[in-house]
């Protein structure tokens, strides 16, 4: 069995209905749901950062076992080229600890490597579906990033392909549990996005997070308005990404597990 971990009910919606997932009992900070067939992974989804992916992935392995373990959400790009939509591939994850200002003075980084099998599946499965994607380092964050320069910045200093806020954490309990692992994400903003600060200061459970939920804050900073309409658009092309991703995924690593 595979378990795919997320942060949010909005990004898996469509990977839920699509495969008539059910939800099953949990701890009351994180969602997860199963599907009747035990070869379609159990979805759990924690919620916004490293200490929730931790406790929901020590979980996982605690209740089910797994033969493997996606991280699977969305990220920001931090590099020329990489558009909306595209999926990320982690060739390795890193983690940035502290404020922005203490991440210069960390070049050097314990980069966590993926399975080597399923990282191969997860190169099949984007192939097969079409989907554009690029393959190289995921950071993971402790907050949100809203602006160009300081994701350019990542992208040439730490040589960065995409940023997220949970990645790394999935991936290091996975590693010292002796678990293959991978990790993807689908891309909502490019390089040059800036993204409505409102976003920092929406909840972080796991919960539904549709765009009304932004709206409700533009009565505090109009300006937003535009921004928030745009990154909505970017999040629905994301959500689309992951769910053609993980129904390709799904059957690329049955095929591989057969090899």
């Amino acid at each position: 069995m595979i378990i795919a971990i997320g942060s949010f009910q909005r990004e898996a919606n469509r990977i839920i209905r699509s495969r008539n997932y059910l939800p099953i009992d949990s701890p009351e900070e994180f969602l997860a749901f199963e599907s009747k067939s035990s070869e379609i992974p159990v979805i759990i989804l924690s919620g916004s950062g490293a200490p929730r992916a931790s406790h929901a992935t020590k979980w996982a392995i605690e209740n089910f076992s797994p033969e493997g373990i996606i991280s699977f959400g969305v990220c920001a790009a931090t590099k020329e080229l990489i558009r909306s939509g595209d999926i990320v591939i982690a060739s390795d994850v890193i983690e940035l600890e502290g404020p922005p200002l203490e991440w210069s003075m960390e070049i050097e980084k314990d980069a966590l490597e993926p399975d080597r099998k399923m990282l191969l599946a997860s190169r099949a499965a984007v192939e097969i579906s079409g989907l554009d994607y690029h393959q190289g380092t995921i950071a993971t964050i402790p907050q949100i990033v809203t602006g160009e320069s300081i994701k350019h910045w990542l992208g040439q200093t730490i040589n960065s392909t995409a940023i997220d806020t949970e990645s790394y954490a999935i991936a290091s309990i996975s590693h010292q549990s002796k678990i293959p692992w991978l990790a993807i994400s689908a891309v909502v903003d490019d390089v040059h996005f800036n993204t409505p600060s409102t976003s920092r200061r929406i909840g972080i459970g796991p919960n539904e997070r549709g765009v009304k939920t932004y709206l409700r804050h533009v009565t505090n900073t109009p300006r937003d308005l535009l921004a928030i309409i745009q990154f909505n658009r970017y999040k629905n092309r994301a959500d689309a990404s992951l769910e053609t991703f993980m129904l390709s995924f799904n059957e690329a690593i049955r095929v591989a597990t057969k090899l």
